[in-house]
């Protein structure tokens, strides 16, 4: 199967080996390859007795068979393996330029397992990889490390790491790259530190092998045509263009989820280009360009996502701009997730001001609003020190600790809602609720489709009524498959493809005999083996479900008195996605995605 280069490396950082194994090109028929084969491949070694942070819990970084390719927007790679902030199946997806790179250098993943005496960086290139020492590397930011790497190894080298807070061991850390680029979610920052590995370097420039060149490169024309047109708004005004539709419809998250109205004429993407010079920044080979760099305080900086704007300002009623924007830098070069720094802090400013702290604890937490407190708050973070050791931890534990009910907490299996409101899409609320990592808006971001924003008529993707989901049920899990089908890919979901479409580029790539069929499979395949790894580490189909926080109806805004009854649909959403009426995956299907298959 081409699109593949046709290696994975094997690092033992405890014994100092590399074992180069060939990429196992049929397993990908069943699971396409970026995430669903990183998977597939994990799936035996990921045990609940061995915890996210030991030597034996292995982290794979894989490309996908699309990226580095002419279609569009794919220069993704994910980072895979026992999420060190949910304890189940985590993986996390970033764009930049390190998926390509890493290909070029002549790889389609890494699996990396042990843990080095002493702090190391892996350098990969040309077909090669070495462990190199980075005590040199020690307590430097993520912009300081790719700095300095890139003196080493050159500017065109593509450099993933962490900062301070994967070496503090942070359960939210991130893997940055490509300066602000980040694997955001899941904590494996904290995974890559646990093994004293400060960063991954790829340098290269070998070819990537497809089947059809020419129809690869009329697909994309056609693609990047398509592209330019349905993201206009993403081009003029990056993600946080977003704000306005979203609060329109009641879809951003205030005051930790209990209000859905805010000034937003102080926040939106209008008063930030007022506010700063703001320039576009695209990854490898995307005709979108949703990335920002901004002019602040005589520095240029990384812009801050929607994501990263709401968590750090409505979610806690924070509206001044400069801390918004200094708090994105933060956690930029500190590498950790802004969705789960966010909500945690908006939690603990809850608990104080519903008087559920503990005494001691409740001066250190700042109020709602708290401009500076924000700012110190998410310091401590990155130092694990404070109350920052609680927002580090996430939601989920942190509740845990103070002896709070977990309804209270916003997360779901563990990881943080992000900020799209879930009243305010039924759709939405049931994709978190079954999503494969947990809550998460990329794995099934079904409030885009509420909007009119996504359709595809051949997998009966189409708006309706967002309260109810009454004969849409087949809608959510295939859109759900669909952007499974991106981590698999690897591509940007922001460029959305129908999947006829993806069966196109498949085709020209692989040279493989993709059906629509077989690819729904596939995307199928790779979600159930997900869901199986995490049952095996201790989750279970009741944690399907929103926490009880979100049972209560808003009383304001454009979600008002909507209360998502998601219980009633998900005896049909298992039954569409192939699972037994418990929502376990049937042990049929669990022994034939697992068989090994020889090359």
């Amino acid at each position: 199967m081409l699109g593949f280069v046709g290696k994975i490396a094997c690092v033992n950082l405890t014994d100092g080996t590399v074992e180069v194994r060939p990429t196992p090109v049929k397993e990908a028929g069943k699971f396409i390859g970026g995430s669903g084969l990183a998977a597939r491949l994990l799936y035996h070694d990921l045990k609940p007795e061995v915890g996210p942070l030991e030597e034996g819990s292995p982290v794979a970084i894989f490309a996908g068979p699309v990226t580095g390719t002419a279609v569009p927007s794919s220069s993704r790679f994910v980072v895979c393996g026992r999420s060190p902030l949910t304890g189940f199946w985590g993986e996390s997806t970033s764009g930049g330029k390190f998926g390509v790179v890493l290909k070029r250098a002549g790889f389609d993943g890494l699996i990396i397992t042990g843990k080095a005496r002493e702090l190391v960086y892996l350098l990969v290139e040309n077909g090669k990889v070495e462990i190199k020492p980075a005590f040199n590397l020690k307590g430097r930011d993520t912009y300081g490390t790719q700095e300095e790497l890139k003196k080493v190894h050159g500017t065109e080298a593509s450099v993933a790491c962490i900062g301070t807070a994967g070496e503090n061991l942070v359960p939210i850390a991130s893997v940055i790259n490509d300066n602000g680029r980040a694997a955001g979610r899941m904590g494996f920052g904290a995974a890559l530190g646990s093994k004293n590995l400060k960063a991954i370097v790829a340098a290269g420039r070998g070819e990537i092998p497809v089947a059809s060149t020419q129809a690869l490169q009329e697909l994309a024309r056609g693609l990047n045509a398509l592209y330019k047109k349905t993201t206009l708004l993403t081009n003029q005004f990056g993600t946080l263009g977003y704000l306005d539709i979203g609060y329109y419809f009641g879809d951003v998250p205030v005051k930790y989820f209990t209000r859905g109205i805010f000034p937003i004429d102080r926040m939106n993407a209008r008063r930030f280009r007022e506010e700063y010079a703001v320039h576009a920044r695209a990854c490898w080979g995307c005709p979108i360009g949703c990335g920002r760099e901004l002019k602040f305080k005589g520095r240029v900086v990384d812009g801050p996502e929607y994501e990263t704007a709401v968590s750090f300002g409505p979610l806690l009623e924070n509206f001044d701009l400069d801390t918004i924007v200094e708090a994105n830098h933060l956690a930029n070069c500190h590498g950790f997730d802004t969705i789960s720094a966010g909500v945690t802090l908006g939690f603990l400013m809850y608990l104080k001001e519903q008087n559920m702290l503990p005494a001691g604890l409740k001066e250190e937490v700042p109020a709602f609003g708290d401009r500076e407190g924000i700012l110190e708050a998410l310091k401590q973070t990155a130092e694990n020190r404070g109350i920052g050791r609680l927002i580090g931890q996430g939601v989920t534990r942190t509740a845990k600790e103070l002896g709070v009910s977990q309804g209270y907490a916003a997360a779901v299996r563990g990881l943080e809602i992000p900020m799209h409101e879930p009243r305010a899409s039924v759709g939405q609320a049931l994709s978190y609720a079954t999503g494969p990592r947990g809550a998460c808006h990329q794995r099934g971001d079904f409030f885009q489709v509420d909007l009119g924003l996504l359709k595809d008529g051949d997998l009966h993707i189409r708006g309706g009524d967002r309260t109810n989901l009454q004969g849409r049920v087949e809608a959510v899990v295939n859109l759900q498959c669909l952007r499974e089908l991106d981590n698999c890919l690897l591509k940007c979901n922001f460029a959305f493809t129908p999947l006829k479409v993806v069966v196109d580029a498949l085709k020209a790539v692989t040279g493989y005999p993709w059906t629509p069929e077989n690819t729904l499979q596939a995307a199928k395949n790779s979600l159930a083996v997900k869901r199986m790894i995490s049952f095996n580490l201790g989750s279970s189909s009741a944690d399907d479900r929103l926490p009880d926080h979100f049972r209560k109806a808003l009383g304001e805004g454009g979600a008002y008195g909507i209360v998502p009854d998601i219980e009633k649909y998900l005896p049909e959403f298992y039954r569409l996605q192939g699972w037994n009426e418990d929502g376990t995956v049937p042990r049929e299907l669990v022994s034939r995605l697992i068989a090994d298959d020889k090359n």
